[in-house]
């Protein structure tokens, strides 16, 4: 029976070429687009969500994340002194990037992506090392940890492990490598050493003991099941007696390491990507599915009249309304398969091209089960929304009517002038929205790199 069913439609696909092409490629333009969305929001929001404990990372923000005055910086003592006062603080991580000068025998290079973090970073965020250990690469004082492409740089062929560094005229042992860093995270450096040379030849401020020097980020571990709002609401009240006065941290807030990518706050070391752009262009791909969607329903009812003598003949010869409903979902589903394949191959042709827009480095796996799935599940609602109304309108054909010529699509054109009218309205506001909020977005982020080119 379903043999019959597709041998049917593919006779009917021939044999009429030109308005299937064109019925196929509208439906593939449609998903494709959608594809290429979803497919970019997807990266967007894959940030930083590879560390192994990353769902109890938080970062400590003066402030509330989102609000135009929320800052990153927070003085060097304050999360030791959280930790000490909070059992619910696993430990903690700071860091400060900076810019040093730094020599090995005649190279002599101005680097710009140095990390200055505690000793138990790569501990806490999993970059994977590929010399080296993660409990001991930082813990001396003067040992330095260089990215793959940096220890090349420097060093070529040779193994960088135990070579000498000048930063800034201080020697500093290469301990570990780290493998090249993915560009889908907050953390984006070249080198890293401990934290505690912020106090050790390098600048002369004590920032170990200035509670009023806001310069570091800071991040708080907690333990397994700690509510992070309580801990918030603890945060709040605490204070270091400083002699003659306190200081008080009321305005403390903790960020999730997740949401750094897309809460704007200043300081942040890279732009971010506002959640409301997620949601954004989260509908802008169901609105060109839609579009899709109706255009493909649209080509459907304008060809009824022609197959009403094809549907008036298989009643004539007692096919039921369900079998012919059945039939034309078939149809459907088989039009859009063969859309989606078209989608796909757009998808890979246009992914470079979004890549070069976005500044990102998307690559696809269209073999993880869960796209697959997703693909599938797509393909199939695809079918049922675009082809369940026309298989309706079709099978309601009276053969009677058909033979004797007297059947009118009067009521079919009024519905397929709404559905072309509503086309218009969404294509039009598509167009609008979209160059608003591109321009808005393009702000966001000049803004956010002007607030760290300064800060820098």
């Amino acid at each position: 029976m379903l043999f019959n069913h597709l041998r049917i439609t593919f006779r009917y696909f021939l044999r009429h070429k030109v308005y299937n092409a064109l019925n196929i490629l509208g439906l593939a333009f449609g998903p494709a687009v959608s594809l290429l969305l979803i497919f970019w929001l997807l990266d967007e929001m894959s940030f930083d969500n590879f560390h192994d404990k990353g769902s109890r990372i938080y970062r400590i923000v003066s402030g509330t994340p989102g609000d135009k005055d929320a800052w990153v910086g927070t003085p060097a003592m304050l999360a030791p002194e959280l930790m000490a006062n909070h059992p619910e603080i696993e430990s903690f991580v700071r860091f400060e990037p900076r810019e040093l000068v730094i020599q090995y025998g005649d190279k002599v290079l101005n680097e710009t992506k140095i990390l200055m973090a505690d000793s138990n970073f790569f501990q806490v965020f999993s970059y994977p090392l590929i010399k080296g250990s993660k409990e001991d690469v930082l813990r001396d004082i003067n040992s330095i940890v260089l990215t793959r492409e940096s220890a090349h740089k420097y060093f070529g062929e040779e193994d960088p492990l135990n070579k000498i560094l000048l930063l800034n005229d201080e020697p500093y042992t290469v301990s570990g490598i780290v493998a090249s860093l993915p560009y889908n995270t907050y953390f984006q450096f070249d080198f890293v050493i401990r934290f505690e040379k912020i106090n050790q030849n390098l600048f002369d401020t004590d920032y170990m003991a200035c509670w009023g020097c806001h310069n570091f980020e800071s991040y708080l571990i907690l333990k397994e099941n700690t509510d992070p709002d309580h801990l918030e609401s603890k945060i709040r009240e605490f204070f270091v007696d400083l002699g003659d006065h306190k200081k008080e941290f009321k305005n403390l807030s903790l960020q999730h390491l997740e949401n750094i990518h897309f809460e704007y706050i200043l300081g942040n070391e890279q732009a971010v990507f506002l959640q409301k752009y997620i949601y954004l262009y989260a509908s802008l791909a169901i609105i060109v599915l839609i579009l899709a969607i109706i255009n493909n329903i649209n080509l459907s009812v304008a060809i009824s009249p022609i197959r009403s003598k094809e549907v008036g003949l298989k009643k004539i010869m007692g096919a039921d309304r369900i079998g012919l409903i059945y039939h034309f979902v078939i149809e459907a589903f088989i039009a859009t398969l063969l859309a989606f394949a078209i989608a796909l191959v757009l998808t890979s042709l246009a992914m470079p091209v979004l890549n070069h827009l976005t500044g990102r480095q998307i690559i696809v796996n269209y073999q993880d089960p869960s796209l697959l799935s997703f693909l599938a599940g797509l393909v199939l609602l695809i079918s049922i929304a675009s082809g369940i109304y026309p298989a309706v309108i079709l099978s309601k054909y009276s053969p009677v009517s058909v033979v004797k010529g007297t059947f009118s699509g009067r009521k079919k054109a009024i519905f397929r002038n709404i559905l072309v009218i509503i086309q218009f309205v969404i294509s039009i506001s598509f167009i609008i929205g979209t160059l608003i909020f591109t321009k808005q977005l393009n702000y966001v982020r000049n803004k956010t790199s002007d607030i760290t080119k300064s800060r820098s």
